[in-house]
């Protein structure tokens, strides 16, 4: 075993908590999202921007407001590599 693995897996367990997405911050923070169509996906929650108030999901090379299939879940995007 390599040293600082027990650390790195105990670091990955907490990330991989996935919480409902009613928990989740509605002040613009990016976060990971879960929904049953898209996956995991990169999302942060718009309030009131042209008249959309909803999460806006990212995908390679564009926006989704109002996915078709809403996010169930969420949690923080992990730390940048070191």
């Amino acid at each position: 075993m390599i040293q600082g693995e027990d650390e790195m897996i105990q670091g990955e367990d907490e990330m991989s908590e996935w919480q409902p997405i009613e928990t989740a911050p509605k002040d613009g923070t990016e976060v990971l999202v879960w929904s049953e169509h898209g996956g995991v996906e990169s999302a942060y929650w718009e309030a009131g921007c042209y008249g959309h108030s909803g999460w806006t999901i990212y995908q390679i090379r564009t926006e989704i407001a109002e996915p078709d299939f809403p996010p169930t879940h969420w949690m923080p995007l992990p730390e940048p590599p070191k």
